[in-house]
């Protein structure tokens, strides 16, 4: 069954929520804290999101974060998966090291923003591991209240939602030392595991749906790949093959990010369909947005094919009318003999 799809909004503001299941493999240990922060930077530099507050929990692991045009589900897939390779080499263990799927909130960040910061760096006084905020080191709140530096925690966005300037960085100071009232953590706390998918006003949600996305199309993976490749005077069969020239590797990404854009299959449907691992596609799909940008946009989609139009209707199948959707959220189906795992070891990097 496939899953629903996750709303993608670019530049927007994220609360992520990733449950661990510790059981299987040990509880974390300060090396696993502080391998979070090794291998969590160069994820947020090829995603290009942008870390806003954290908070590392025995339980959970705890995100705000603002999204390029690249969907929060490339971030969690890039970074939990090495840090699931770290825990297994520490315990010599396998085993299933997420509980479940990361769960992420679109907060409006002129709204919830410091809220949202005050409320993950109040987790470990809620949960009795420590009395007081600044006494917990696996969380932002130092880096905030200039106890700590971070080159990777991007603090303007909420010091601008203060007011900026010196009287923002005090009322930020004066905000996050005091405990969220009640209301507040009703609003962040998962009720039964569950999490709204968008928390601000009836106009917040309203703006959205006059932002530019994309709508299902009627071409399958196999036509758009068959039309990317025309363009770029290559093959299928190329496309396959475990050449990195330029060319075939902008080609990959352009499919991938077409077919997902597009809802049309899942990454590792093209992953399977193009004999490349979802990962090797998802730095493709970041280094050539990077370099050629045109060939990514919207308008880039109706130089290959009569693609549907674009539009900010409403979409029945989405739920609201809202930007692009998140393309980790598909089921998966098979179109190669070849296991994600034997992908991911003969797959070189692009």
């Amino acid at each position: 069954m496939s899953r629903r799809p996750r709303i993608h909004i670019p530049q927007g503001t994220y609360y992520v929520l990733r449950p661990l299941e510790p059981d299987s493999v040990g509880s974390l240990q300060p090396e696993d804290y502080a391998s979070i922060e090794n291998l969590l930077p160069p994820a947020l530099r090829h995603t290009g999101v942008r870390l806003l507050g954290y908070c590392w929990m025995p339980d959970a692991l705890h995100f705000a974060v603002r999204v390029s045009t690249t969907p929060v589900s490339y971030l969690m897939r890039e970074f939990t998966s090495r840090f699931v390779q770290h825990v297994h080499r520490r315990t010599g263990k396998r085993g299933t090291y997420f509980r479940a799927r990361y769960r992420p909130m679109l907060i409006n960040p002129e709204e919830y923003l410091p809220e949202l910061v005050r409320y993950l760096h109040h987790l470990p006084v809620a949960a009795g591991l420590v009395h007081d905020p600044g006494d917990y080191q696996w969380s932002s709140h130092g880096a905030y209240l200039a106890r700590a530096r971070h080159p990777w925690l991007d603090v303007k966005p909420l010091l601008h939602c203060m007011g900026g300037g010196a009287e923002g960085k005090f009322a930020a100071c004066r905000l996050l030392t005091e405990a969220p009232p009640a209301h507040i953590v009703e609003l962040f706390a998962p009720n039964g595991g569950a999490m709204p998918e968008i928390l601000g006003s009836t106009e917040f949600v309203a703006s959205l749906a006059n932002r530019p996305r994309a709508f299902c199309g009627r071409w399958s993976l196999a036509e758009i790949a068959q039309h990317v490749a025309q363009a770029h005077g290559v093959s299928i069969s190329d496309l396959r093959s475990r050449s990195r020239r330029h060319e075939l590797v902008l080609a990959r990404a352009r499919i991938s990010w077409f077919v997902t854009e597009r809802r049309v299959a899942s990454l590792n449907e093209v992953a399977r369909f193009l004999n490349h691992s979802a990962s090797c596609l998802t730095r493709a799909i970041t280094r050539c947005q990077c370099r050629e940008p045109e060939l990514f946009a919207p308008a880039a989609l109706s130089a290959l094919a009569p693609w549907m139009p674009f539009s900010g209707e409403h979409d029945e199948r989405a739920g609201i009318g809202i930007s692009a959707v998140d393309p980790g959220g598909h089921g998966d189906a098979p179109q190669s003999n070849r296991t994600d795992s034997e992908i991911r070891a003969a797959d070189p990097l692009v």
